[in-house]
């Protein structure tokens, strides 16, 4: 899983290892990531609408979870970017 602040990457994690991430966006306010059962979930922030936190939790190969006031991007990224969710015959 990555993250990233205004294009830059600010941190990679494993969705295996439970942890509450820290955000620190570009809009001066703060989102907080939680990684737990294999899902990354923002579940606070302190941008005005909050439309992030109202998004699902995410756990699958190209889901991504973002805040727009903070620029923030969550995204699941596949093993070097080549994971495969499904063949079609």
């Amino acid at each position: 899983m990555r993250i990233s602040v205004d294009g830059e990457l600010f941190a990679e994690y494993d969705l295996s290892e439970e942890r509450t991430v820290i955000i620190e966006g570009t809009g001066g306010f703060e989102n907080t990531l939680v990684i737990k059962e294999k899902a990354a979930d923002i579940i606070d922030a302190g941008c005005p609408d909050r439309l992030c936190v109202r998004q699902k939790a995410i756990s699958h190969t190209g889901e991504s979870l973002i805040c727009l006031p903070n620029r923030v991007v969550v995204e699941i990224t596949g093993v070097n970017g080549n994971e495969v969710d499904v063949i079609a015959r």
